[in-house]
């Protein structure tokens, strides 16, 4: 069989076989004079697929970031928003009921004015003996006043006040007579001393009251004090110093 010349513009792979003749066993083998460009068909699928894969992998996983990012946006949210729930709901139970622990009948002695420094005072309850107390009055509060040192010349006012009643009022009433104590240079007058005692005309008219009184602290008697100047008469001369609640306890 004659030989033909190759075209020298055909590829490599494609140009014509011109050693081989068709009688020849290698003629019809086609992988045994093919040239290869770089891989085979196999491969080239792989490489493919492995592209696919990784571009599939590469947009699940953006996918999944864009996801995380909204979950945890939403996840602030929902927690922003319960915060702002039971903030609300603690500020409408304010609201509607009273949580201050504060209570209003507590003491401030001790305490200075311009005449009269208070050191202490001390109360109880005790029972009302010939002419002290009005008509039916079973208890009656009792307060023992003490005066400091820096104390020089003047008036003190004693009142004793009835527990608030939320119900009626918001303020507690004067109950009984009021008590004026003059002291000079740091002592009571009457008493000769830094130390004087004073009694309610007022009371309670049934031990269930004062047992009631005992088994709670959210309700007390209370003495209050004010000061003025000597020889002062006038109510307006008058200025609250210091107050003090009736303690439950029975002498």
């Amino acid at each position: 069989m004659s030989s033909h010349p190759q075209d020298p513009q055909l590829p490599v792979d494609i140009r014509p076989i011109t050693n081989l003749s068709s009688d020849d066993p290698d003629f019809w083998d086609l992988d045994s004079h093919t040239s290869d460009p770089g891989m085979d068909f196999q491969e080239k699928d792989d490489l493919e697929n492995k592209s696919g894969a990784e571009k599939l992998d590469s947009e699940t996983k953006a996918k999944k970031s864009d996801k995380s990012a909204i979950e945890k946006v939403t996840s602030i949210i929902c927690y922003l928003t319960i915060i702002a729930l039971f903030g609300y709901l603690a500020y409408y139970a304010s609201k509607q009921h009273n949580f201050n622990t504060a209570k209003g009948y507590e003491t401030n002695v001790p305490v200075s004015g311009e005449y009269a420094s208070i050191q202490s005072i001390e109360t109880w309850w005790k029972k009302p003996t010939g002419n002290q107390a009005q008509y039916g009055v079973t208890l009656i509060p009792v307060a023992k006043i003490t005066l400091s040192d820096s104390s020089t010349s003047g008036k003190i006012r004693g009142i004793f006040f009835t527990s608030a009643n939320p119900i009626i009022s918001k303020e507690a009433s004067r109950s009984g007579d009021s008590a004026n104590l003059e002291f000079k240079n740091g002592k009571f007058t009457k008493s000769g001393s830094n130390e004087i005692t004073i009694y309610g005309t007022d009371g309670f008219r049934e031990s269930a009251h004062f047992i009631h009184y005992r088994s709670q602290i959210d309700e007390r008697w209370t003495i209050q004090l004010s000061e003025s100047a000597p020889n002062q008469h006038s109510n307006d001369q008058f200025k609250y110093l210091a107050k003090a609640p009736i303690e439950p306890l029975s002498k």
